[in-house]
């Protein structure tokens, strides 16, 4: 129908065009404003109005283009009015379906965004009323037969069930023993009330219909035969109740046991049947199973919002609970020691399969620069309870405190520190200093310092207790160096990290090798910003993604850094054109500034560096 449509139209404008001989209309150019590389810039608007836009047709006829004088018989008017409603009612029949645009001019990318936002809520707008509509029919109690017998009333509604979603109270008994975990909804008042899994419909000689309670069993997997006997002599009976909760919530529930009635024989699951079966213990002798999806969906919670406490987590499984007509609360801490131990038991296994989390594989063999900075957001206050057991990712991610602790208690004992603030040149911001007594403040850890390489890979870290101090930044440069050296060294006032660092050094010529490293200005620090096993599986995640899209993120700098060389030899050739100079004035300009480099101290400040070679070339 559409293309009926398009195809007046088109029809319509070949006559329009034929009937106008003596005044041709005139060419127009559209300018367009391109960038440097020769790509075409999208122009926005400043007050778009509502004509300027590409329009909608709706219900109202096709214009004639402005500037054209149509004068044609009596006859041909009449044909070309009745095509013109013709194609007016075409038009409004597609009008639900398809979207005719009749202006040939491409909008923006800002307008058409922003028209077509405005369609989908007219839109949206339109269909409210029936959506409304829909949503009462739905939730309306109507008589409905069983689809599995057809012969008696529907009293059960399952609808994660569909297509057959109605059962009567026989068919919910005998069809759905083994599915507990289906959400259930009674019909017997006059509208869908949700049932837990251990609560039937049944109904008596005189065509009541009642609650009663009864026994549901965990679905999990069983042995297909537990002795000689033939297998109909083995039943599957309750046996011990347990708690059950996945991302539906909370579910009173039974673990299944096996018994003969020929040889009496019978068994009962152990904990390597909970967790073939897909479940997790949340103690050894597993009185309360979790599903292992609500472990995956509670750490990828954690990874997009960090912020979400473990608390608000467990309310909303509360709440899917309630909503599902069950009862019962959800034990926040035992949820998260049944969680870390899922963690650790996965690290391992990660670890038996060559995973290194904490390991950039586009920096291998030979990591090219590294970069240490400190975030004192992530402190913690000495008031949070805190036991005595290890940690489960001790010295994994985050170093060890004692070691950390005792490497600055030698460091500073035994060297002479300069008092003062760290401070870059001219700036006012205090980021770092070489000595700071521990804070009596009611902070316990202040923050973290962290150890990241050029693409976004967390390498190491380590709680700070005294502040930013020099000594955190080379105890990660030591580590960091123990694994693979890398060629530079990052940090945002390494000019004043790099005079401490040599004096270091002097003093302990063990450390001699950190100097190898080449001083660089960071940039790479912003990366960096990311409490011991949270933010270890927060980082570990944070650098498998990082690792999964690395192949797309050098695919992309590379093409971004052909694009700006090529830019920057078109610069230097009109550079070299302005200044009159061949390549060989260029090239001693480079050996000019290496040898400046060389020669001046990386203590100097910038302004230091630039001033002497200014004088000399002007």
């Amino acid at each position: 129908m559409v293309k009926v449509a398009k195809a007046l139209t088109k029809d319509l404008n070949t006559t329009l065009v034929k009937k106008k001989r003596k005044s041709k209309p005139a060419e127009r150019f559209r300018w367009r404003q391109r960038d440097e590389d020769g790509n075409i810039v999208a122009q926005t608007s400043k007050s778009p109005s509502s004509n300027s836009s590409a329009k909608r047709v709706r219900s109202s006829n096709p214009s004639v283009p402005e500037g054209i004088s149509v004068q044609m018989p009596d006859d041909q008017e009449e044909g070309l009015d009745n095509a013109l409603k013709e194609l007016e009612s075409l038009l409004s029949v597609a009008h639900d379906d398809t979207d005719v645009i009749i202006d040939a001019s491409t909008p923006t990318t800002a307008s058409d965004w922003k028209t077509r936002n405005i369609f989908s809520s007219e839109r949206w707008k339109e269909a409210r009323h029936q959506l409304m509509d829909n949503m009462l029919r739905a939730n309306c109690i109507k008589p409905q037969l069983c689809q599995r017998c057809l012969k008696k009333d529907a009293t059960i509604r399952y609808a994660e069930c569909m297509p057959m979603q109605y059962y009567c109270c026989d068919c919910d008994i005998i069809h759905h023993q083994s599915q507990a975990l289906h959400n259930r909804a009674s019909r017997i008042h006059g509208f869908h009330k949700p049932l837990p899994p251990t609560v039937v419909v049944k109904d008596d000689a005189d065509g009541h219909y009642s609650h009663h309670t009864c026994v549901r069993i965990l679905p999990m997997e069983m042995p297909d035969h537990i002795c000689e006997c033939p297998p109909e002599s083995v039943n599957v009976v309750p046996g011990r109740p347990i708690l059950f909760i996945n991302m539906k919530g909370r579910y009173d529930l039974n673990l299944p046991e096996l018994r003969c009635g020929s040889c009496c024989a019978s068994w009962k699951p152990e904990l390597n049947d909970v967790q073939v079966s897909g479940y997790w213990p949340a103690t050894i002798h597993f009185y309360t199973h979790y599903d292992v999806a609500i472990f995956q969906g509670f750490k990828e919670m954690k990874l997009v919002a960090p912020g979400n406490s473990r608390l608000s987590f467990m309310r909303m499984l509360e709440a899917q609970t309630t909503e599902c007509g069950r009862t019962g609360k959800v034990c926040s801490d035992t949820f998260y020691k049944s969680f870390m131990e899922w963690v650790i038991c996965s690290y391992e296994v990660n670890k038996l399969c060559s995973e290194q989390p904490f390991t950039c594989p586009a920096c291998c063999p030979q990591m090219l620069a590294v970069s240490v900075d400190g975030n004192r957001k992530h402190y913690r206050f000495k008031k949070d309870g805190c036991t005595d057991e290890a940690s489960y990712f001790e010295g994994v991610l985050l170093c060890k405190d004692d070691e950390v602790a005792a490497f600055v208690e030698d460091i500073q004992r035994r060297t002479k520190h300069v008092p003062g603030k760290g401070v870059c040149g001219r700036s006012p911001l205090n980021a770092a200093k070489e000595t700071s007594k521990r804070s009596s403040s009611s902070l316990d850890e202040q923050g973290i310092e962290v150890a990241v390489c050029r693409h976004g890979i967390i390498l190491r870290a380590l709680n700070m207790f005294r502040g930013e101090i020099f000594a955190y930044p080379m105890f990660l440069q030591k580590e960091v160096s123990a694994i693979s050296p890398p060629t530079f060294f990052c940090m945002d006032v390494i000019c004043k990290y790099w005079p401490y660092i040599s004096r270091i050094c002097e003093a302990y010529p063990e450390y001699h090798h950190l100097t190898a490293m080449k001083p660089f200005l960071s940039v790479l620090h912003a990366k960096a910003h990311a409490r011991t096993d949270m933010l270890t599986v927060q980082i570990m995640d944070w650098n498998k993604r990082k690792v999964q899209n690395m192949c797309n993120t050098l695919c992309s700098r590379f093409h971004k850094t052909q694009r700006d060389l090529q830019r920057e030899r078109q610069s230097l050739e009109a550079i070299k054109e302005d200044l009159s100079v061949n390549d060989e004035t260029v090239q001693q300009w480079v050996i000019d500034v290496q040898d400046w480099a060389e020669q001046d101290s990386p203590a100097c400040s910038s302004d230091s560096l630039l001033e002497t070679p200014t004088q000399d070339a002007l």
